[in-house]
């Protein structure tokens, strides 16, 4: 037999997904029989010769396919997470900085998540937008990939060569190179979900501050109109769920709300986060650091301490008007007299009043899991900070 199992596997698989009362059904599976013979799963082999339903056979094939792809899959993975793991911590960061440019179309993003000019310098405020129509260098590590098969891929200078109407057939595929442990040099791609899975991971885990640039960017409207995450979505979602911080761990309503792909700004993400940390009771914030306090605080103040005006910097009024939950339901409000008002029947002030109780809430939680004696007695600037915000937040 000329062509190996896999071969066979692959190449089938994809008659086999569209067979639909196709005349060859038999034909094609007893090629497939003889191939899996030949490829020594006599086992399997033999359990399709015993069935005599075609689409039980179908079936079991599929199934098959699916874990021999997976189980590939998984062990490719394995080896680029040795591959990483066996780096110095140096060209380990170096990596994990290309692959940010690959996925985000930057020559430079910093720790925090934010595009950097030439010389370092942010040039996104902390709710990922450019700043004042600032300049920043995308990723030109590319080269040129032709639509139609068989057409070599194209670096730069050859691409300029091009006719007008041929460079039409081609389009840009940024890459990035890892070098391993012994030298090796391996080509990465935008699109190659796997080795990016792996870098965005160590990446996740190793900048928490990265968590919320890859959170932001991992919703979808249609296929045309996504977050520059989108397609390693799966990954960034699983590396989330590892985090000890509690919105990631201690609940799993964000991680679900990531999942269904409608979170499309900071401001939505900010409210999504907001309503997983209403999901804990008060004793669940003692297990969090003093640094996660810190950043719920700094929540807490945009959502019910700042006025509208300084707030809409941060939550716009874009993202109050396409927020949708984890039902796809609108953002609810809350009336004057503390009432959930539906979202529709809710106007924007009660909205606004929506954000200032679930602000409230979380300060008021924070407060009770230490103790309110413990945090007014307390002269760490941490308590004293929370103290004041207590006061300040009571309606």
């Amino acid at each position: 037999m000329d062509k190996t199992f896999r071969d066979l596997c692959n190449e089938t698989s994809k008659v086999l997904n569209n067979l639909k009362g196709d005349s060859n059904r038999e034909q094609i599976l007893k090629y497939m029989m003889y191939g899996i013979c030949a490829g020594g799963n006599s086992s399997l082999a033999l359990q399709l010769l015993e069935n005599d339903n075609d689409d039980d056979r179908i079936k079991l094939l599929q199934n098959t396919f699916a874990i021999n792809n997976y189980t590939s899959s998984q062990q490719r993975l394995n080896t680029y997470r040795a591959i990483i793991t066996d780096l110095t911590d140096e060209d380990r960061q170096k990596f994990i900085a290309d692959a940010r440019g690959v996925i985000f179309d930057t020559k430079q993003m910093n720790n925090s998540g934010l595009c950097c000019d030439e010389n370092g310098n942010a040039v996104e405020d902390s709710i990922f937008h450019v700043i004042n129509n600032a300049q920043f260098k995308h990723w030109d590590v590319i080269e040129y990939v032709s639509n139609a098969s068989g057409k070599p891929r194209l670096n730069a200078a050859a691409y300029a060569n091009l006719s007008t109407s041929d460079k039409e057939d081609y389009v840009p595929m940024r890459y990035m190179y890892v070098v391993t442990a012994n030298g090796e040099r391996i080509q990465i791609d935008q699109n190659d979900y796997e080795w990016l899975s792996v870098l965005v991971a160590a990446d996740i885990a190793k900048n928490f501050a990265m968590a919320e640039r890859y959170a932001c960017e991992v919703w979808r409207s249609d296929a045309d109109n996504h977050g520059k995450a989108h397609a390693i979505r799966k990954a960034v979602i699983e590396a989330l769920s590892k985090l000890q911080a509690i919105e990631y761990s201690g609940t799993r309503q964000l991680i679900k709300h990531l999942d269904t792909g409608t979170i499309q700004s900071w401001g939505q993400f900010a409210i999504a986060k907001m309503e997983a940390l209403m999901t804990l009771t008060p004793a669940a914030f003692k297990k969090s650091s003093e640094d996660d306090i810190a950043r719920y605080l700094d929540l807490a103040n945009i959502f019910c301490l700042m006025d509208d005006d300084k707030r809409k910097s941060y939550i716009k009024q874009e993202d109050l008007d396409g927020y949708r939950g984890i039902k796809n339901e609108e953002l609810k409000g809350v009336d004057e007299n503390g009432k959930t008002v539906s979202p529709d029947k809710v106007t924007q002030i009660e909205r606004k009043n929506y954000l200032r109780l679930l602000g409230r809430t979380l300060i008021k939680n924070i407060a009770e899991s230490y103790g309110l004696d413990t945090i007014i007695r307390s002269s760490t600037p941490l308590m004293e900070r929370l103290t004041m915000m207590y006061l300040s937040a009571k309606p």
